[in-house]
């Protein structure tokens, strides 16, 4: 006797995305889910639509209409900042890096939203009252940096070395160097590593 395997909830869910700019409809009814452990790929010729889409569920554009829905929660319309902490990651067709920024800098702004010693009460910056005290939080921690600020920056360049060790020799001996030096190639795995370094539940590329 076998038994069915329940299949998994769709971790992103997207219905009847609508976006126009003036009279170009760029993305129109686009429906489709991505499933845990799934490669799903948008495929099309220049100008059909995929890097809206890409924006549009990773909240850098607000939809015309439809809904998106990430890990069970609504996030068409959200602040990029917002979905990215739920674990939604992306990069850039033109690959954005921070130029001045090193290599290993880069990577480390990817895991921002994970900090927790270095940003005592972080979810009070969406009070509208309260948003300030996590701005003086932070900058005190940086100033004082405590014991739990310390190991948690040393985790964390540990986890950036790994991060740039998967890409071997293309980045670790470039690590300290300023990523407007790098190759297209390289601030792309750049770019990458940074995203990874989200620890998303979902990476769009």
């Amino acid at each position: 006797m076998t038994t069915a395997q329940a299949t998994p909830e769709p971790l992103l869910t997207v219905r009847e995305l609508v976006k126009s700019f003036g009279g170009v409809r760029a993305v129109d009814g686009l429906s489709f889910e991505v499933r845990p452990g799934q490669t799903v790929s948008i495929i099309g010729p220049n100008g059909s639509g995929k890097t809206t889409a890409f924006n549009l569920i990773s909240g850098v554009l607000r939809p015309d209409s439809g809904d998106i829905t990430f890990g069970g929660v609504r996030i068409d319309g959200r602040r990029p900042e917002l979905i990215a902490e739920l674990g939604l990651a992306r990069t850039f067709q033109n690959g954005r890096v921070f130029g001045n920024m090193t290599v290993r800098d880069n990577v480390l702004v990817g895991m921002h939203s994970r900090l927790q010693a270095a940003r005592p009460l972080a979810r009070w910056r969406y009070w509208p009252v309260l948003h300030w005290l996590p701005l003086v939080a932070e900058a005190v921690m940086a100033i004082v940096r405590p014991p739990a600020v310390r190991r948690e920056e040393a985790a964390f360049d540990a986890e950036a070395q790994e991060l740039l060790g998967i890409f071997g020799e293309r980045l670790l001996p470039r690590q300290q160097q300023p990523a407007y030096s790098l190759s297209y190639a390289n601030r792309r795995r750049t770019e990458i590593a940074r995203a990874l370094a989200l620890r998303p539940r979902l990476l769009l590329l």
